[in-house]
């Protein structure tokens, strides 16, 4: 997995390539493409951010389905606990099942 940080870019979903993983706005509003492996996972932009997950939690559903990040590029626009955790979750899908890594994510996306 390889992480790209650039402050402050947003990018149409439609731009991200293969395998491309981005996170709370570096794309506007949560998107999926399951054939090219593309996901943005954002709670800011085009949703309804009175039930849109925190991105942390968009990631950590996506790992307990099945998503695979090891050989995704993850796309960041800034730095936050929100995307820090996204990123480890990412790093360590192994740890989705631990009650205290659960519990983070629930506090963090609050």
């Amino acid at each position: 997995m390889r992480v790209i940080v650039e402050r402050g870019v947003t990018v149409p979903f439609s731009d991200l390539p293969a395998y491309s993983l981005a996170l709370d706005g570096y794309v506007q509003g949560p998107s999926i493409d399951v054939e090219a492996h593309k996901y943005s996972f954002d709670h800011h932009a085009g949703c309804l951010r009175l039930v849109t997950k925190a991105t942390c939690a968009q990631v950590l559903d996506a790992l307990i389905l099945g998503l695979d990040p090891h050989p995704m590029t993850v796309y960041l626009n800034d730095i936050d606990a929100d995307t820090v955790l996204a990123v480890w979750l990412l790093e360590h899908p192994e740890a989705v099942t631990d009650p205290r890594v659960r519990n983070l994510v629930e506090d963090v996306g609050n």
